[in-house]
This record gives structure tokens, sequence and C-alpha cells, in this order.
């Protein structure tokens, strides 16, 4: 991380005064565009509606726009009033690649899997920049918000940065403050999690009360909540994590803090089960919904090459024979240990 000062002077919000550092917001500019010099050429105009103190490029790269205590406009106001006057804001530049819905913080096309590598370089610049602050003006990681979050505080304007991304790889406001004062510490900071590859299918909710929304993203109203812990199919997943409810009812969030796909068991195929079932139904594919082939009378032993989600059990099988699946588990089979 290393910082390169160039002042946006014409900017009508670069000179409103000093300020006394209490706090440090983390932002995204909404807006696909790695590069710094392209925002600072938007915020050095006197048309310009907004001042944040820096933005932070993939490299590590801090371009700052004004000195880190002077009074910037990048929060907005609330109810309770605003936190411009004693914060400092920061932008993280998001990769190339994806658009915005309309009047939405809903990203559209983000490749999760393809923005891996940047996001785990720009995230642990993040924390390099934010023990730096924090250390310069003697905080801690308690001092460290997101937009969202000074929003629901009520000092900040209606922002879903950084909440609309940053758990897409496995992050969050909790995981990033944990990360800085784990640097301030001296400890290791964790890496970024292995990115997750959500697929349609059946998930297992396992969150208490789980919102179901219009549409795909926490900024769509609710229109239902999951208590029951049940099991649920997906049709389609968009933006990362978001589930389409085979029922019509909305989408869910499928996202490993709050659900599970039926069948990532981690077994390590190929492998062996044991028949429990006295009379076991082979079927042309995974569910109740396919045809019976054939029955299995014997208890015996079967080799398993494959796991699959599907009607009328949690788990099936295919069968190395290629005679075609079987119901895992749930007293019918074994199971690998």
């Amino acid at each position: 991380m290393y910082i390169e000062e160039k002042w946006a002077t014409a900017n009508p919000y670069f000179d409103r005064g000093k300020m006394k550092v209490e706090k440090l917001v983390l932002h995204s500019p909404g807006a696909a565009q790695p590069s710094a010099d392209v925002f600072y050429g938007n915020y050095n105009r006197p048309g310009a509606n907004a001042l944040p103190h820096a933005f932070l490029e993939r490299s590590g790269r801090v371009l700052q726009l004004m000195p880190w205590d002077n009074v910037g406009c990048h929060v907005g106001a609330g109810p309770k009033g605003g936190w411009n006057g004693l914060s400092i804001g920061v932008e993280i530049c998001e990769p190339e690649g994806h658009t915005y819905q309309p009047n939405s913080g809903t990203m559209v096309g983000y490749d999760v899997k393809a923005n891996a590598a940047y996001f785990a370089d720009i995230y642990e610049q993040a924390i390099q920049l934010f023990v730096y602050l924090c250390e310069r003006y003697g905080l801690t990681e308690r001092d460290i918000y997101c937009h969202a979050e000074v929003h629901r505080l009520g000092y900040g304007s209606n922002h879903i940065d950084i909440e609309h991304w940053w758990p897409k790889h496995g992050k969050n406001m909790d995981t990033f403050r944990a990360d800085v004062g784990a640097r301030m510490r001296g400890e290791t900071a964790r890496p970024a999690e292995p990115e997750t590859e959500y697929v349609p299918g059946m998930y297992k909710v396992l969150a208490d009360n789980l919102t179901i929304r219009r549409g795909p993203g926490t900024d769509y109203e609710a229109v239902g909540y999951i208590t029951d812990h049940g099991c649920y199919t997906m049709t389609e997943i968009v933006n990362g994590h978001w589930g389409r409810l085979k029922s019509g009812d909305g989408y869910i969030s499928v996202h490993k803090a709050y659900c599970r796909r039926v069948g990532d068991t981690g077994h390590k195929l190929p492998y062996m089960v044991k028949v429990l079932d006295g009379a076991l139904n082979i079927r042309s594919g995974p569910g109740t919904n396919y045809p019976v082939t054939g029955v299995i009378r014997d208890k015996g032993s079967y080799t398993v090459t494959g796991e699959y989600t599907g009607e009328g059990a949690e788990l099936w099988g295919r069968l190395k024979s290629g005679a075609g699946y079987i119901a895992l588990g749930g007293g019918l089979t074994t199971l690998p240990g």
C-alpha cells in the first residue's frame, strides 16, 4: 500500500474546514471502474456533488484527493445527523466487467470466480490502509464502518455499499474489522475465504428467519420469511448467491452463512454404500419424479460415482454399474463416515 497525493482543489467540497477524525468509512463507488484516476477526473471539477478522501486500487495505490483531516462529503446524513464532519471516507475501486440495475445497488453480470484474485488483492490492501489510518489517528477496528452501516445507524444517506459486493467473496464488515484488529495486534489476518460457486438446486435453510425478497438483492422489498429450516429448490442463481425459489415466491440468499446446498456432503467420490432397505428402487434419474428401472433386494454393497439433489430424498447417488440412481442415507443406505 502506498499513498499518492493529488488534491481535487476544483471540487467545491475540498476546503470546508478541518475535523477531528473519529471514524473511518469504507465505500465502493458503484461502478465497474478499477482506475482511481478516472474518478479523480469526475471529482476534480466545480460541478461535483461529493468528495471522498481517497480511492484505493488493486495495486495498493491510494489516490488521496484531500488531506485526511479535511471535512469531506462522502456519507451524506440521516435522521440523527451526519458523519462527514468526523470521518474519513475511502472508496474501494471495483473490477471491470459488470453493470448495475438502474437506480439499484444490484450488480449485474458480476463474475465471482473471475474476480476472486482481484478481490483478494484489494481486500489485503484495504487492511493495510485502514491499519495505517487507525494507527495515525488513535482509532481501533471498532471505529470502522461501511456506508450501509452508517445509514442504518441514522448518520448517513441510504447506500448499500459494501454489503452488495464483499459477501459475494465471503467477507463482510465484521470479518474486515477482525482482520484489521488482528493486523494491528501483530496477528496474522485471515486470508479471503475460498470462493464458493452457487448453482441451482436444492438448499437447506440454516438461518432461523431467512428473508424472501421480491428480487435478487437486499435492496428489494421483503415479501416473506422462511422459519422452518426446510429444503427449497432454486431454479437459478443470480448476483452471486441469490436463488429464485421454484415456488415463485421470490428470491433468497443461499450464501453459506444462511443455507447449505443439499448434496454438498464433502464425500470423496467414488465410494461404496451398503443397502439397508429390503426393496430400494433404482430410478432413471436422481429423484422420485423419474421412473423406476429396477429394485435392489439383496442389501448388498454398491459403488456410487456421483451425488445429486432431487425430489424424494436429500441425496441421490449414481450407481457405477450404470443401472441408474438410488436414494442415499435416510435409513435406506449407509453413507461414508
